[in-house]
């Protein structure tokens, strides 16, 4: 989608859709964000409660994983 753009914006219309239980849509909105940020904590923990919820169980842990180990490294 050419509106999504990097940086918090694009966080923001990501968490948008998942607040709004569109998970569907949201799920492409994070995996753009992550793409472009990999190292964007935020949206690698929402991507893998997504994941989880659509049955994507193995997404969810790599997602999950990659986010604990960004989390460590912040302290």
């Amino acid at each position: 989608m050419s509106y999504i753009r990097t940086g918090p914006a694009s966080f923001s219309a990501s968490n948008l859709r998942s607040v709004q239980a569109r998970s569907a849509d949201a799920m492409p909105l994070f995996e753009q964000v992550v793409a472009r940020d990999s190292t964007n904590l935020p949206a690698r923990r929402q991507l893998g409660v997504l994941y989880t919820s659509s049955g994507r169980y193995e997404n969810a842990l790599v997602q999950f994983e990659i986010a604990q180990r960004l989390s460590a490294s912040d302290t």
